[in-house]
């Protein structure tokens, strides 16, 4: 199987360069040693923000591994794993929320986005947009016409599902 070669660039809103710097709210990583069955040549791109709250850094991680987990640990279809995933962070929040604590209650998008050779697969869920530039043209997912329900504020997520095909020099925001 073939892998694209990825570089990963944050865009941080000043002239500084700072290469070592990553912003919380985002995950990339490839597969751990031990994961289900048809993960191992998946490389997920995870990015989650919250609507109407600022969270902290442990929160973002927490919630971030966990869906990480959930999609390498889950065999089947991409959509199915990033579904897990993204459930798996509903049922989190969702909790959390009715335990109390929160005021206004957490409410986040969450975009998983995975490259297995060209392929690249997004499962979105509650605000949030995947981009593709292409040397003449680009890809917008979702489009403006589907609903969305913020991650923790149902026992149901809506999910949406896109796949497109990525060649060398295209850019995914």
């Amino acid at each position: 199987t073939f892998m694209l070669n990825t570089d990963i660039v944050y865009l941080t809103g000043t002239n500084g360069n700072n290469g070592e710097w990553r912003p919380d709210c985002f995950y990339s990583t490839s597969p751990p040693a031990k994961v289900g069955r048809n993960r191992e040549n998946d490389q997920l791109l995870i990015q989650m923000h919250f609507q109407n709250r600022a969270v902290d850094k442990d929160e973002y991680t927490s919630l971030i591994e966990l869906a990480s987990q959930y999609y390498y640990g889950t065999a089947g279809s991409i959509t199915a794993a990033s579904r897990a995933a993204i459930n798996a962070v509903n049922k989190q929040l969702l909790d959390r929320n009715r335990a109390g604590g929160f005021s206004p209650p957490l409410q986040a998008g969450l975009t998983c986005a995975v490259l297995r050779g060209a392929d690249l697969y997004v499962t979105q869920s509650g605000p949030g947009k995947v981009v593709i530039f292409r040397e003449n043209n680009f890809e917008q997912f979702p489009d403006h016409n589907l609903s969305s329900r913020a991650v923790g504020m149902s026992d149901q997520i809506i999910a949406h599902y896109f796949h497109t095909v990525i060649s060398d020099g295209d850019l995914l925001w």
